[in-house]
């Protein structure tokens, strides 16, 4: 599973995009190893491709996770994250999202529509809001956040945080 927040790019007239991908060992082939440990490998694709079908960004990502017992195998608590960023110029794109068990070759495709706004028409820009599991720390040095994939709460007193970014292009007075 995966989402994507657009952020303004550092990159002049461009936004990124950044996608935010995990799923759970339950879903990949591991193989026993002669010493008794599992291993599984997968290829995750992330492809930005505009209303052409002309690809415009992506990346390709081989992995291979361990696990030293058939328990973790089947877990679906352990999360395999990842997260890309890709600047790309406001416009309407379709986001190719691909997962290979390079075991077995079992394939998961999801395509969606990426709508992509223009940070740079505006003196103020908030960019989209991500929900994340725990509450994010505004202070030095900066905390790497990932969001909610499930989007849902453990509970109804769990805790949860939104982050966004702001950008002003000018300086105030």
């Amino acid at each position: 599973m995966y989402t994507t927040c657009v952020f303004a790019s550092p990159k002049s007239g461009m936004s990124q995009v950044r996608v935010y991908a995990a799923f759970v060992n339950d879903i990949l082939q591991f193989v026993k190893q002669p010493d008794g440990s599992y291993r599984a490998q997968y290829e995750l694709r992330v492809e930005i491709v505009d209303r052409h079908g002309d690809r415009q960004e992506g990346s390709i990502l081989k992995r291979e996770i361990a696990a030293s017992g058939y328990s973790e195998t089947n877990s679906r608590q352990e999360l395999n994250q990842h997260q890309f960023a890709f600047d790309v110029p406001a416009g309407e794109y379709e986001i190719i999202f691909e997962l290979t068990d390079l075991d077995n070759g079992r394939h998961l495709k999801r395509t969606n529509n990426l709508p992509v706004r223009n940070f740079s028409e505006s003196l103020v820009s908030l960019s989209d809001i991500m929900f994340v599991d725990a509450a994010c720390s505004d202070s030095l040095p900066f905390q790497p956040v990932f969001p909610n994939m499930s989007k849902t709460l453990e509970t109804l007193n769990s805790d949860f945080g939104a982050y966004f970014e702001g950008q002003c292009r000018e300086r105030f007075r």
